[in-house]
């Protein structure tokens, strides 16, 4: 502990700005008082309507947390004679079979000016784990051990949006397993509950389940870039208990080259104009075994996935590579169906929509589905808008439920086609910070909002550092889908985050900083 605060006097923030006590994302209704209460040392945890095992794992996790990567601070205030002894947990429900996307997610947090007990409630074990989140942002510690001020503290809160997606691409460069974990970690604290896999695309196929172990074989980058299915079950069990659905995505029928490289008349070979960028080959719709296999797929996805919903992509669909494919197998069907391209497409649709469908799946798809059909896909399946959202509104009006990805690529310079290039290129923060989905919706039409995504597409990242170019950046999408609150103080802001990536950095987690400071665990080599 000593050791740890060598360099104490240096480890407070430049310019440190307190907004509501730093909490992120800024819950829906708190109340801070001037009061400072310090921890017992042999603080425990206690469940008085009984055990949860979803959170076995949560406990030792935030009681090291809470000792040994809070924020470094001096005491300033009144300190409570009475020490905190233990973090009372009453939850209602710990079934994680019950994680769905209407899962209640609220909490109550209570830390009283005298009682030794810290007070969490929740319905489900998911409010809980978010109420230990918060509470890990209220603590600090200084060389006698970790305390909280601002005490009495009354907070209540519940998400803004119940779908808060994340997309991770293992198809443009692999992500191990542990580093998926690791950005799960990071998710919860950002109240990310969705965990969005893009599994295939046009440069390799890492998806080695069952059904489809020979194509993964044959289509990824090596052999040590596959997710098993035990990979993938591993990977679902972890954010079970996280809260963290995981959907994944087949992206169909575009992006599909990679097939190819298991079976030629899985594709459709572009003409010559078009074949060089492998992102335009699309599949075949004339292969009976490319067909039984996708069949294959989603009924193991159902085996697999407990989450209710699968992406099947449908983005950047090149005709051309159907209507003047080199494939003889494609031109026949051309032939025998009489079937043009925006026809071929809509034929992929209704067969994939099915295929997700009858094995008990929800179907979501990129906003293609609606724009290349004529708002006449399925209204069973999800439309996710992503480079435009011209056609939200309308595709709400037809229908239609919805999600909004567009404005918050982590990928992009400029996110928001509104906004200039930043100076600064982690201030794209705020351009995520500031795009709404239910802008412009009345009461009625934003109930067909499930809620939003941010993703993250991997031609320029890979597992080294994901971590860092994806936070502290997308804390700013994570406050837009959970917080109500939609206006913020720019310098204050940086401040908050500045504290929050420095709490992260203490957990392990090699993010940076939104502006200049100092961070004590930045320091550890």
């Amino acid at each position: 502990m000593h050791k740890l605060f060598s360099l104490f006097l240096l480890t407070i923030l430049i310019g440190a700005f307190c907004v509501n006590e730093n909490v992120w994302p800024v819950p829906k209704y708190r109340v801070f008082g001037d009061i400072t209460r310090r921890f017992d040392p042999h603080f425990k945890f206690v469940f008085p309507k009984g055990d949860c095992d979803a959170l076995k794992y949560a406990i030792p996790k935030y009681s090291k947390i809470f000792k040994t990567a809070s924020l470094p601070e001096v005491v300033s205030k009144e300190v409570s004679p009475t020490p905190l002894t233990q973090i009372a947990i009453s939850i209602d429900s710990c079934d994680t079979t019950k994680l769905d996307i209407d899962i209640n997610e609220a909490y109550a947090l209570y830390i009283t000016s005298s009682s030794p007990t810290i007070a969490i409630t929740a319905e489900t074990y998911v409010g809980a784990l978010y109420a230990l989140e918060t509470l890990a942002q209220l603590i600090y510690i200084d060389e006698t051990g970790p305390f909280i001020r601002s005490v009495p503290i009354r907070i209540e809160d519940q998400p803004r949006l119940k779908w808060r997606g994340m997309m991770l691409d293992s198809a443009r460069h692999f992500l191990t397993v542990s580093k998926i974990k690791e950005m799960m970690e990071i998710m919860v604290t950002a109240r990310f509950n969705v965990f969005h896999w893009h599994l295939t695309d046009a440069q390799a196929i890492p998806l080695g389940i069952h059904a489809m172990k020979d194509v993964a074989h044959a289509a990824a980058y090596s052999t040590r870039a596959i997710y098993s299915r035990s990979d993938i079950e591993e990977i679902v069990q972890f954010g079970l208990v996280r809260g963290i659905k995981v959907m994944p995505e087949i992206d169909v029928p575009g992006h599909s080259y990679a097939w190819g490289l298991y079976d030629k008349e899985f594709v459709s070979q572009c003409p010559d104009r078009y074949a060089k960028n492998i992102n335009n080959w699309p599949m075949n719709p004339a292969s009976d075994k490319l067909m039984n296999m996708l069949t294959q797929v989603f009924a193991e996805f159902k085996e697999i996935f407990p989450f209710s919903h699968a992406h099947i992509g449908f983005d950047e669909p090149c005709m051309s590579c159907w209507t003047q494919s080199k494939t003889k197998s494609v031109q026949d069907f051309i032939k025998k169906t009489g079937l043009d391209g925006r026809g071929i497409y809509n034929y992929f649709l209704d067969k994939m929509s099915r295929m997700v469908t009858d094995s008990g799946l929800t179907p979501v798809g990129w906003g293609e589905i609606y724009r290349k059909t004529d708002g006449k896909a399925p209204k069973s399946m999800i439309v996710e808008a992503w480079a435009f959202n011209d056609f939200f509104k309308e595709a709400i009006q037809k229908g239609y439920k919805v999600l909004l990805a567009h404005g918050f690529y982590l990928d992009q310079q400029v996110p928001s086609p509104s906004r200039t290039t930043h100076y600064l290129w982690g201030d794209t923060f705020y351009d995520f910070l500031g795009v709404d989905p239910l802008n412009g919706l009345s009461k009625e039409e934003q109930k067909s909002v499930l809620g939003g995504e941010i993703p993250m597409w991997g031609e320029q990242v890979n597992n080294r550092m994901i971590v860092s170019r994806v936070f502290p950046r997308a804390f700013g999408a994570s406050a837009t889908f959970w917080s109500d609150v939609q206006e913020y103080d720019v310098t204050a802001t940086r401040y908050v985050i500045n504290d929050l990536s420095c709490r992260m950095n203490g957990r392990g987690h090699d993010m940076g900083p939104m502006y200049a400071g100092y961070c004590m665990y930045a320091d550890v080599e």
